[in-house]
């Protein structure tokens, strides 16, 4: 009974450790499809040391309607030059025409991803 046991502790050692990586960090929760909403305007500032480690960037943006919004830049998403290639936070520049897909949290506006058009 020992063997089978000794023989078998490694396998579920690794079954456990396998299954804990698959879990996904509890502060990355899941986006649901619905909630994302896009906005297109130009950028009038961005703040690359915001307070917290999650949210490392701010952007202010005008809308069409000249509208100004505050958006918090989340850590790690895809911002998109007009050529498609993957660029940095850095390479946005005042100015620049975007698309932005966000969720709304907490009373702010979470970037999800980042499209420079012009």
């Amino acid at each position: 009974m020992k063997k089978i046991f000794l023989i078998l502790l490694p396998a579920i050692l690794i079954c456990l450790f396998s299954f804990a990586q698959d879990q996904a960090p509890a502060n990355q929760t899941a986006v649901n499809p619905a909630d994302i909403k896009i906005f297109k305007g130009n950028i009038a500032q961005v703040e690359y040391e915001e307070r917290t480690r999650d949210f490392p960037a701010r952007i202010d943006a005008i809308d069409e309607r000249t509208q100004r919004l505050v958006f918090v830049v989340a850590d790690k998403i895809p911002i998109r030059a007009k050529d498609g290639s993957a660029i940095s936070l850095r390479k946005v520049k005042n100015e620049n025409k975007i698309v932005m897909e966000y969720v709304k949290k907490h009373g702010n506006k979470i970037v999800q991803s980042i499209t420079v058009v012009e």
